[in-house]
């Protein structure tokens, strides 16, 4: 990393739970229930009943939320990721997005090699620390170092 930027003040962004994700989670159960209840109505009830446990299992693994509960750290030019009093390291992936609503935060765990990600939305962080995420992942991408 460039030393203009080594020096920037620290991040330490935690991550609570979104309403707006369970919003748009509610929404999408809304559109299963109805496609099943379509499939039903269209003269396949079996197939109906035998896509709900599918369905089911899909929409409780979606529930969890990935990134409620850790916390980002930027620190003189290293990553890291708290959880549960625990620190690894980190590296972020190029794959990383920030829309306006909302952040998609891809990395590896330096230690282990095992990929992570999950979007943040508006209402998960305080919306400073969220700028300076935001701050922080384009001069990244600026410098090339990731």
């Amino acid at each position: 990393m460039l030393a203009r930027y080594s020096n920037s003040p620290e991040l330490r962004l935690p991550i609570a739970s979104s309403g707006i994700r369970r919003l748009l989670l509610a929404s999408l159960y809304a559109c299963v229930a109805t496609a099943l209840w379509c499939v039903y109505l269209r003269g396949y009830p079996w197939l109906a009943l035998v896509l709900l446990p599918a369905a089911l299992l899909c929409c409780q693994r979606l529930w969890a939320e990935p990134l409620a509960g850790i916390v980002i750290n930027w620190r003189s030019g290293q990553w890291s990721v708290e959880r549960a009093g625990a620190r690894v390291a980190i590296r972020l992936n190029r794959r990383s997005i920030c829309l306006p609503a909302m952040i998609y935060l891809a990395w590896v765990e330096v230690p282990t090699g095992r990929r992570r990600g999950g979007w943040l939305f508006a209402d998960s962080a305080d919306p400073e620390q969220q700028r300076c995420l935001r701050v922080r992942l384009r001069l990244g991408r600026s410098v090339g170092g990731r």
